[in-house]
């Protein structure tokens, strides 16, 4: 459980006024899953560039499974490397080759997803997923060759789902 807030800013200052970047990648309970984050809740606020989840930022091959997030998660640097595919989501910010299974997103998302920000590969799955908290796109901004099964989200806190290519 994670009651703290969480910011990651990739971008700073070099000893000679240089921008530079590192990543900015976060997550209420981790920033990037290879295993099983189970039964976890988030309450804080959590930002970062890219990869931003309120459980999980980056999950690769993992499985996130009964967790729930009632913070909010905010983008924090913004520009059309990162707008696009870098995934800002209520559970988790991009998934690749895994799995998110019965979640709820609670929390303010925003402009961005309730569920996932950017969900590829031909093998993840989000399903039996449920979004009640504000954002964009109640599951799903951006899938590529990924599944969503079973999940639902409220209209009134939502634009829209997800492309509608991705429902089974």
């Amino acid at each position: 459980m994670n009651y703290a807030n969480v910011s990651a800013n990739g971008y700073y200052k070099d000893i000679l006024g240089n921008d530079q970047f590192r990543s900015a990648q976060s997550g209420g309970i981790c920033f990037v899953s290879y295993g099983i984050v189970e039964k976890c809740t988030n309450y804080g606020t959590i930002e970062g560039a890219y990869s931003v989840g309120g459980i999980v930022g980056y999950n690769y091959a993992g499985i996130i499974n009964y967790v729930i997030n009632y913070g909010k998660v905010v983008q924090n640097y913004s520009d059309n490397l990162y707008n696009d595919y870098k995934g800002i989501g209520g559970i988790a910010g991009y998934c690749q080759c895994g799995k998110i299974y019965n979640s709820l997103n609670a929390g303010d998302i925003g402009n961005r997803s309730g569920i996932i920000g950017y969900n590829y590969y031909y093998d993840s799955i989000v399903k039996n997923c449920v979004n009640v908290g504000k954002a964009r796109f109640g599951i799903c901004e951006h899938v590529a060759e990924g599944y969503i099964v079973d999940c639902y989200y409220l209209n009134s806190a939502s634009e829209t789902g997800a492309p509608e290519s991705q429902y089974t």
